[in-house]
């Protein structure tokens, strides 16, 4: 039986909630059951936020935050400084996907995408703040294999439509062909 807990840690504005209803539908296209739980107050622009994703198999019947995730995706570099990881981390080796121009050391197997510099060079930028959502869901479908990139872009064909369509499918696109894994330094 397949079950995966997935963490996003964003900034308000980053598309974190956007991206966890994408990819629990493109979870559910694949064939799998999946919720996806964001996990956000009052917060403005740039607060932190968390978001939770699990998928399985089989029914999915926990609906609590996930406390012990298989993988966490750090929309932004910064969130580390802010944020001890070490809650999320339990019994599991989390793997990490991390929005980064530069590799980052975690202690654990680690992947990173340059998805803020993809949704600049694509166009995905709103109020001046650059949306990397959709990159980090193609980077994630390269990391995990959870999920076709086709699978994923028909999926963003329900969320957006005309010219941002394109960039999304072109911000996925590249996020998935640039994503890589930091060697531990």
């Amino acid at each position: 039986m397949l079950k995966i807990e997935i963490l996003f840690l964003s900034r308000g504005g980053q598309g974190a909630v956007t991206a966890s209803r994408i990819l629990a539908s493109t979870l559910v296209e694949e064939g799998l059951y999946a919720q996806a739980i964001p996990e956000f107050g009052a917060e403005r622009r740039g607060a932190v936020v968390k978001t939770y994703i699990r998928a399985s198999t089989q029914p999915i019947k926990t609906h609590e935050m996930i406390k012990n995730p298989d993988l966490i995706v750090v929309f932004s570099r910064g969130i580390l400084d802010i944020i001890d990881l070490k809650i999320f981390i339990g019994d599991k080796n989390p793997v990490f996907l991390i929005n980064s121009s530069t590799p980052v050391k975690t202690g654990f197997k680690t992947f990173v995408v340059d998805a803020t510099g993809i949704a600049i060079k694509t166009g995905l930028v709103v109020a001046g703040w650059p949306v990397i959502n959709t990159a980090l869901l193609g980077s994630l479908s390269k990391v995990t294999g959870l999920y076709r990139l086709e699978t994923l872009i028909k999926i963003l064909g329900v969320f957006f439509k005309g010219e941002l369509l394109e960039k999304n499918i072109e911000a996925v696109k590249k996020a998935y062909e640039q994503t890589y894994e930091a060697a531990e330094i």
